[in-house]
């Protein structure tokens, strides 16, 4: 959409890093053997094809790829071939992830290295039942994310970073999600160049209530420390200028990878920090609160299936702690409408309009 217009706000929550921050899963368990390990503890790893040797990386740490950093990248060698992720969330409870409903891969360079990826969850790790969501007709390719000729695998048309959403499944619980790359020509062939990877996100969107008018943009240049000296003149210092650069492309941008330095782009940056300050008004109480925040007697918690405001949102990004995907039109196909951003107040308030019925102001402000 562009040019700041505004439709129906949306954030996508990453459930992996809620996770990991609530201590279910531990970064101990990252990268935790092979076969039927990986089913019987929360974390995540790398294996290659032959589904018993893990992927030695030349850089980075597999947490890079859930701590919120799309720039803690890992690169993984160019000999490494077919390889796969598999992501165990540890909830195996009845539909405890049924509504994941997104997944991004950020700070890539597939375009460059000729990969591409196939998505498949399922309830079991070795996916013997597994959905592909990959498959086209099963997503929706909303952020460079072209079918590639081979059925069931996407392939990005551009360094930079991927998003695709799909529906929610119900009466599953999508325990486990296990991404597939490899080389666009064949699994036994190297890829071009050493393959990057920034952040994986999995987890589900949240569509916002509509804004009201009483809303506004700024752009902050925190980084910038202007100092005046005793002649009177002044000098600036600048400890940043914005987000970095990812490793090809600036931030949140796509570009064909042409195998140059990051550095060449480095002039198409947008600098400064981004917020918006966002009000929803006249808001039911059901999409404001969860119907209860506790285990009721049968043990369903109804906080965590809820899709109000707090069950789906605020709950789940723990305050400003947790970043998250955020656009002000979730329509939206061009990527300079994302970013990432954090509530920039620890919390939320909510003011009651009328009968079960409340105006709620949230402010968001970009982070990286």
């Amino acid at each position: 959409m562009g040019y700041n217009r505004i439709g129906t706000p949306r954030a996508y929550v990453d459930m992996m890093q809620f996770l990991y921050s609530t201590g279910w899963a531990t970064t101990g368990n990252l990268g935790y053997g092979t076969g039927t390990n990986i089913a019987n503890t929360p974390g995540a790893n790398l294996i290659q094809d032959d589904g018993s040797t893990a992927v030695t990386l030349d850089s980075g740490h597999i947490m890079n790829l859930f701590d919120g950093h799309p720039n803690n990248y890992i690169q993984v060698a160019t000999t490494t071939k077919k390889f796969w992720i598999t992501l165990n969330t540890g909830l195996d409870s009845p539909n405890a992830m049924s509504g994941t409903s997104f997944l991004a891969i950020l700070n890539h360079n597939f375009a460059s290295a000729s990969a591409v990826f196939k998505v498949s969850i399922d309830d079991v790790y070795n996916m013997t039942s597994n959905d592909v969501i990959s498959t086209t007709g099963n997503h929706t390719k909303v952020i460079n994310a072209a079918a590639d000729a081979t059925a069931d695998y996407i392939d990005p048309a551009y360094d930079g970073w991927t998003l695709i959403t799909y529906p929610v499944r119900e009466g599953t619980n999508n325990q486990f999600l296990r991404i597939i790359i490899e080389h666009d020509t064949s699994s036994a062939t190297d890829y071009d160049e050493d393959l990057i990877i920034g952040s994986i996100c999995w987890g589900e969107y949240h569509d916002f209530q509509p804004v009201s008018l009483d809303v506004s943009t700024s752009y902050d240049y925190d980084g910038i420390s202007p100092v005046t000296s005793d002649g009177g003149y002044t000098y600036s210092n600048a400890s940043n200028l914005g987000v970095p650069m990812w490793y090809r492309v600036p931030a949140w941008s796509n570009y064909w990878g042409d195998g140059n330095n990051a550095s060449t782009y480095t002039f198409a940056q947008r600098y400064g920090r981004k917020s918006h300050s966002l009000k929803f008004d006249i808001m039911a109480d059901t999409d404001t609160f969860a119907e209860s925040e506790f285990l009721d007697n049968s043990a369903t918690n109804q906080v965590w299936d809820d899709d109000s405001l707090f069950g789906r949102f605020l709950r789940k990004t723990l305050g400003s702690h947790l970043p998250f995907i955020f656009t002000l039109d979730g329509d939206s196909t061009a990527e300079g409408d994302y970013g990432y951003y954090r509530l920039s107040n620890n919390g939320f308030k909510a003011n009651q309009f009328a009968h079960r019925t409340w105006n709620v102001g949230l402010d968001f402000v970009e982070t990286w």
